[in-house]
């Protein structure tokens, strides 16, 4: 995939303090933030965003996980995806001029989305 410079995979957690304690004892990879709903563990080339979910809360999208990309240009990564027949299911969506968000899913319906942060916002 042209362009992409950065990306964090997102899981929904039952319990923060454990599994913030296996990917960083266990696997040894670096806690980069950590606050009472939310922490990033900085592993190779990707961070793990984690959220802790409410009881009885579903899985976040169709699957388990959200993947995110950071892309130099959507409209430019967005169409070399659709000559390879990917279909994006969101309209791309822009966040008071911090960002441009687009998503699609991948084979068993794990969201996917392309992030594009406006310059100055990097």
């Amino acid at each position: 995939m042209e362009g992409v410079k950065w990306g964090i995979v997102v899981i929904g957690v039952k319990n923060m303090d454990k599994m913030v304690d296996f990917y960083t004892k266990t696997l040894g990879f670096k806690l980069a933030s950590k606050d009472e709903d939310w922490t990033e563990i900085d592993s190779p080339d990707v961070y793990i965003g984690m959220y802790q979910k409410e009881k009885g809360e579903k899985n976040y999208g169709a699957g388990n996980s959200s993947i995110s990309y950071g892309v130099r240009s959507i409209k430019d990564t967005m169409a070399s995806l659709k000559k390879k027949g990917v279909k994006f299911g969101k309209v791309e969506e822009e966040y008071e001029g911090y960002m441009t968000i687009t998503t699609f899913e991948d084979p068993e319906g794990n969201e996917i989305s392309l992030v594009e942060k406006k310059k100055g916002c990097e």
